[in-house]
């Protein structure tokens, strides 16, 4: 059976733990030697999560050199940041909160303190419970001006600066750079694209905040996983064709926003149980479902690895509709528009080729459906910001 999934929206911290989405930006062709394809034919795929396993070696490495690379940078920031929080607050320049990081393990995670010494909470709880009875965007409390922040703490969380103090976390091996990264990207990257493209978003409070997901998106251009990034709520992760990770400086770009690898024209089982892992560890997997780009500016047929991960693990899937970028060009930048849809659960379908078609099929009927909303709202020139009309 197909169904909506309720948002899971269960935080009643501004610091509440942020859960990583894997936008996987897959460039694989049809046919049975895609990762996809391979996962249909051996579904039982399976791995561990083992809490006493370290974060990979090779990410390490990486988090190591790029925080060692720009300790001029990021150490300054720091003392300038410090300065300012001594200069107009009293008290402990560090916050620091339980998470749950990596494989399961709890660890003491480390922010700037951007709040006055022992503010309230009820505030905050107030506004969270309005929020959850109410039939509007989640927002956080600092856009409604929240009066716990000290000065020049809203700026400091808007650019990511409060993350900083995290690299010691990364150093210690309690997180990845990559949350780091997002911090920082979102409020840049994020904001340059959403210029770039004039980008307005839709239904974004349809997004779960927590739990396995997966993120079942078209894809007509390059520009689409940074479109995706600034429309989503969540943290973003790409997975991408290898080649492009072997590419100087873009491999390094995406691998710091944690994009992973994936061999197209062979399978790839590693692949997969990276992306089921995802998911496993309740964080959200997205998935640019057409397998490539679709030039026409018509979304394409869906591939059944975003059915395949969902059902499996039995999480569910968000479709989201992309219009406008197909395009967009540096001379000639269009309008872009990001339309979010219900979230989908299939409890009743087969673990097997068979259920992975019919819930391809129906991913791809909501994506065609929002994306014709999409097109009918750019004929209109856009109005207002009502999220798209729910399944019939």
């Amino acid at each position: 059976m197909i169904s909506a999934a309720k948002n899971g929206q269960g935080a009643l911290s501004d610091v509440a733990t942020r859960n990583i989405t894997l936008i996987a930006a897959q460039e694989v062709p049809v046919g049975s030697s895609s990762p996809q394809a391979s996962a249909i034919a051996s579904p039982d795929i399976s791995f561990s999560l083992r809490q006493d396993e370290p974060i990979p070696s090779w990410k390490r490495l990486l988090d190591l050199t790029f925080i060692f690379l720009t300790i001029p940078v990021w150490l300054s920031a720091m003392g300038f940041v410090s300065v300012w929080l001594l200069s107009v607050s009293r008290g402990s320049l560090l916050y620091r909160q339980e998470r749950i990081g990596f494989r399961g393990r709890r660890f003491m995670l480390l922010k700037f303190r951007t709040m006055h010494v022992n503010s309230e909470t009820l505030s905050h709880e107030g506004y969270f419970e309005k929020l959850m009875q109410a039939d509007c965007p989640m927002t956080k409390l600092d856009s409604c001006g929240d009066s716990r922040l000290i000065r020049g703490g809203r700026m400091l969380r808007a650019l990511g600066l409060d993350e900083l103090p995290q690299l010691f976390n990364v150093i210690r091996g309690e997180m990845s750079l990559v949350d780091l990264t997002w911090a920082v990207g979102r409020p840049t990257i994020g904001t340059v694209a959403s210029l770039a493209t004039r980008l307005r978003v839709y239904g974004t409070d349809r997004v779960p905040l927590d739990g396995g997901v997966v993120i079942a998106s078209n894809h007509f251009s390059w520009i689409d996983p940074v479109v995706l990034g600034a429309a989503s709520p969540r943290v973003l992760y790409y997975m991408a064709k290898i080649e492009a990770h072997r590419a100087p400086g873009l491999g390094t770009l995406i691998r710091a926003f944690g994009c992973f690898p994936v061999r197209r024209g062979e399978s790839d089982r590693e692949a997969v149980r990276t992306m089921r892992r995802v998911v496993a560890e309740g964080k959200a997997l997205g998935l640019f479902v057409e397998g490539t780009r679709q030039r026409s500016g018509v979304p394409g047929e869906v591939q059944p690895g975003a059915a395949m991960v969902a059902i499996q693990e039995g999480v569910p899937i968000v479709p989201v509709a992309i219009h406008g970028t197909h395009e967009w060009t540096f001379r000639h930048p269009t309008r872009a528009s990001v339309a979010w849809g219900e979230p989908l659960l299939f409890d009743g379908l087969p673990k097997g080729g068979k259920g992975y078609k019919e819930a391809s099929a129906q991913i791809q009927v909501e994506i065609r459906r929002l994306w014709e909303w999409l097109v009918e709202q750019h004929d209109h020139g856009r109005p207002g910001s009502t999220p798209p009309p729910g399944r019939s």
